[in-house]
């Protein structure tokens, strides 16, 4: 009994000088490796987990700079046809005049011609 109340007090392979002893001492072993082997699992258990945790929101972080870049991109891409649609549209509308003074110096031209026709016949008869 005395052993056994100095084993209780300092459970250690040391103090297992029974048969009896030896077996609890090997139980509890066997219960603080497998409770270590649990905190250790756990442990690399909580590790994976926030690890992949840390992955998946640089991966989110990644992807919504990989979208600011698209947006940039896109917007650049808009302005510049918005741009070229200006320009065109410029470029159209200074056709368009030049067609239109064209035409009025062509019917001005016209009438000069049957103008001096005109003469021409007066003088000719």
């Amino acid at each position: 009994l005395q052993q056994m109340l100095h084993f209780m007090e300092n459970t250690d392979r040391e103090h297992a000088v029974t048969p009896d002893l030896e077996k609890i001492q090997d139980m509890v072993d066997h219960i603080k490796q497998s409770r270590e082997a649990q905190q250790e699992a756990m442990k690399i258990f909580e590790r994976e987990q926030m690890l992949k945790e840390e992955g998946r929101e640089e991966g989110r972080e990644e992807g919504r700079k990989e979208e600011r870049a698209n947006t940039e991109r896109e917007k650049k891409r808009a302005e510049e046809a918005e741009k070229a649609a200006i320009e065109a549209t410029k470029r159209a509308d200074t056709a368009e005049k030049a067609s239109s003074e064209a035409i009025n110096e062509l019917k001005r031209l016209s009438a000069e011609v049957e103008r001096l026709q005109s003469l021409l016949e007066k003088k000719m008869s």
